[in-house]
């Protein structure tokens, strides 16, 4: 198979921090080492160029919301008809740092996902639940609401921040035609013009003391438990983290969402609900790699139905190779 690894200004994340690039020559070399050709390529060059359809494109997110909205447009509208040619595919990258996205993707799968739904106004539902704002890491702009009043206070504190000059300089024309010229808005525009603030709804799991971040890369698995903090609902984020031996359930429930998703490698956040497990959030791409390079083991599910535990002696550059590789043989 041939590849195109398209950089960032060289960056193809991530390690550790978010800002520092995966190595993109070990990448290049572990591809040459399964049998393939990998090449790379800068995104203006993608951008602005013609998909080559003898090539996979393998594309990594990233977190400037500039970037990260210059990679989508490309990633739909360059491979809307070409979605073979593509890594991950269209929904999965989408879904990056997206939670909407998520709850859409995830909504006919209430035997894997913790049921969430996406919303952009009032709406009347069961409480309590978790409300999140479509982007944010370690448990950022997640809150947990007991009534109407609580999420609507939430949402206004969540989305402060997020008005912007031209929200604000939009605003005071409104109220200068409303007041100082004393033109009559119609409900219609006023509703139509609203600053509006897209937000999820997650149902609520009392009384969880933590969470799992498992990252699986192909058939390999690390685990990372996490405790919640002291007084609070989130795990994500807390800081205390451990590594445990994980259930085999665990480890089944992980490879059969990694399969669901159709994804070579995907970061899960999955809780236990009465030792039923489910995910709450997902990245198939431009995730955090601290479980994998702090554990000491991972787990690896074998031709023979079993789970293998081995010593953590592979770098994160041989595992995206080796995941790609595997999906692929996998989807032949």
């Amino acid at each position: 198979m041939k590849f195109k690894l398209v950089l960032i200004n060289g960056y193809f994340g991530q390690r550790l921090p978010t800002s520092r690039s995966m190595d993109v020559d070990e990448i290049i070399k572990f591809f040459h080492y399964f049998g393939h050709v990998c090449e790379k390529m800068d995104v203006h060059e993608l951008a602005n160029g013609l998909v080559d359809e003898n090539y996979i494109y393998l594309i990594s997110s990233h977190q400037n919301p500039g970037i990260k909205k210059y990679l989508n447009d490309i990633v739909v509208l360059k491979f809307l008809d070409k979605q073979s040619n593509v890594l991950p595919s269209i929904k999965n990258f989408v879904a990056h740092e997206n939670k909407g996205a998520q709850a859409i993707i995830s909504a006919g799968w209430a035997d894997s996902f913790v049921q969430q739904a996406y919303y952009y106004d009032e709406v009347t539902t069961q409480f309590p639940k978790v409300a999140k704002k479509p982007s944010g890491s370690g448990s950022v702009g997640v809150s947990l609401v007991k009534d109407k009043d609580a999420l609507r206070s939430s949402l206004k504190k969540m989305f402060l921040l997020d008005y912007n000059l031209d929200d604000l300089i939009f605003m005071v024309k409104e109220l200068i035609k409303h007041t100082l010229l004393r033109k009559k808005l119609s409900a219609e525009h006023t509703l139509y013009f609203k600053k509006y603030n897209p937000y999820i709804l997650q149902d609520y799991i009392p009384n969880l003391t933590g969470d799992f971040k498992v990252l699986v890369f192909g058939k390999k698995v690390y685990v990372l438990t996490r405790e919640v903090r002291k007084n609070d609902f989130r795990a994500s984020g807390s800081g205390l983290f451990s590594f445990k031996e994980p259930s085999t359930e665990l480890l089944n429930f992980a490879l059969s969402v990694k399969n669901k998703l159709k994804t070579p490698m995907v970061s899960l956040d999955i809780v236990s609900d009465n030792g039923i497990y489910k995910c709450i959030e997902y990245q198939c791409t431009h995730f955090g790699p601290y479980a994998q390079f702090e554990a000491k083991y991972y787990y690896e599910y074998t031709q023979g139905a079993q789970w293998i535990k081995k010593d953590n002696d592979v770098t994160i550059e041989y595992l995206f190779a080796e995941a790609v590789d595997d999906y692929l043989k996998d989807h032949d």
